[in-house]
């Protein structure tokens, strides 16, 4: 019985010295968290976005840069020849029966027409 009574003086004791300890937590400075987050946001922006505006803007040439009898690949996995353009969409054939199908620009992934110009170009250099 002693022990228990000990013990609970003990933690009384404990928490009286708790309640009058100062309370300061030591912190850095207010613009030093502020600068963490401001680093941490150019370092985003530079890993993620810069890269993706340049690939954005590489696509849309592609796709602004595709002319009537280009072959092109598209997202859905179509590969097809451009026939008639439209100020939003592209009319193209495809397969051995020449279907004819009406898709998006932005549905372009690739142009192999360009791809492959590209390509002729790097192997005349060497």
């Amino acid at each position: 019985m002693n022990l228990l009574l000990l013990l609970v003086e003990h933690a009384g004791a404990a928490a009286g010295a708790a309640q009058t300890a100062p309370k300061t937590i030591p912190t850095g400075g207010g613009m030093s968290g502020l600068l963490m987050i401001i680093v941490f946001f150019v370092i985003f922006y530079i890993i993620l976005i810069i890269p993706q505006q340049r690939k954005a803007k590489k696509d849309e040439k592609m796709r602004t840069g595709t002319k009537e009898n280009d072959r092109i690949l598209t997202n859905g996995g179509i590969l097809a020849t451009v026939t008639r353009i439209k100020e939003k969409s592209l009319i193209v054939t495809t397969g051995k029966g020449k279907v004819e199908i009406e898709i998006l620009k932005n549905a372009v992934a690739q142009n192999i027409t360009q791809l492959e110009a590209i390509a002729r170009e790097k192997a005349n250099k060497k």
